[in-house]
């Protein structure tokens, strides 16, 4: 299995997120609180749970509107 497409897709993502509003938010968030790693911890478990959110309303869109339409 070649990696050569993940260099590229995580520079090209990785500069389109700098600065984006949850960016932002997470560097106050960082700043208010004394506990970083918490606001860390609570970040990537934000995510986690909107990337499935997302993964799993496309599965099941795939199954009911045609591919040709997505």
């Amino acid at each position: 299995m070649s990696l050569t497409p993940l260099v590229p897709s995580f520079a090209l993502v990785t500069i389109a997120e700098l600065g984006n509003k949850t960016q932002l938010a997470v560097i106050a968030l960082s700043a208010e609180y004394e506990f970083p790693l918490l606001v860390f911890t609570g970040v990537m478990m934000a995510f986690a749970l909107v990337t499935g959110l997302g993964a799993i309303v496309g599965k099941v869109l795939t199954r009911v509107v045609p591919l040709k339409y997505i």
